[in-house]
């Protein structure tokens, strides 16, 4: 928000939809952004729920050209994907966030925790 406040401030940012990781209330809650926001440029997805904002899109967003990023990589987001329906999918890489947490938690039995552990992605 502040990024967009200082270098675009035309651009409006609108206030987050509380979906409850739910399927329906994120359909719902899409297609009446959807229709409120003629002007929508785009959204992000950051929790559950991303199947009902594909099946929103399906049915209402073939007319829009939205920019449609959801938070994870599933059978539905990739065939979304593969459909144009989404723009992208970030992944969370799983395996290597697993080995990095039990390499983490094995320097901190031998070392200690470290003061300024990181962040890796």
């Amino acid at each position: 928000r502040a990024y967009f406040r200082e270098n675009a401030p035309k651009f409006e940012v609108l206030d987050p939809l509380v979906n409850l990781d739910e399927r329906q209330l994120t359909y719902e809650k899409l297609l009446d952004l959807m229709q409120r926001e003629p002007e929508l440029v785009g959204f992000y997805m950051a929790g559950g729920g991303i199947e009902g904002a594909i099946s929103a899109l399906r049915e209402e967003g073939s007319g829009q050209d939205l920019v449609a990023i959801v938070s994870e990589m599933t059978p539905q987001s990739r065939g979304a994907l593969a459909d144009d329906i989404l723009t992208m999918a970030v992944g969370t890489p799983m395996r290597r966030l697993c080995q990095e947490l039990i390499m983490a938690m094995e320097r901190a039995i031998k070392a200690g925790v470290a003061e300024s552990p990181g962040q890796t992605f």
